[in-house]
């Protein structure tokens, strides 16, 4: 089990409990995981949601350039 942060790379507290989604995929993806046995501060989870929620109010987003597209002639022909 896991909460998912969107915009998670912006979230200032207990950033020891965040991981990166996917490493080397994703930007601004970060996950809190859970194991059943866990034992986790509920005050540390309702902090980083409120966190969260005021970054999403700020409008703080993470910005990324997409990749350039290379349309071989044949598709470009058809298209």
């Amino acid at each position: 089990m896991a909460i998912w942060f969107f915009h998670g790379v912006f979230l200032k507290k207990n950033t020891a409990l965040l991981v990166n989604a996917q490493e080397g995929k994703t930007k601004s993806l970060r996950q809190i995981r859970f194991e059943p046995n866990d034992r986790i501060s509920k005050d540390a989870i309702i902090s980083d949601i409120e966190e969260a929620i005021a970054n999403q109010k700020a409008g703080l987003e993470l910005k990324v350039k997409p990749k350039s597209l290379e349309i071989p002639e044949e598709l470009e022909a058809i298209l």
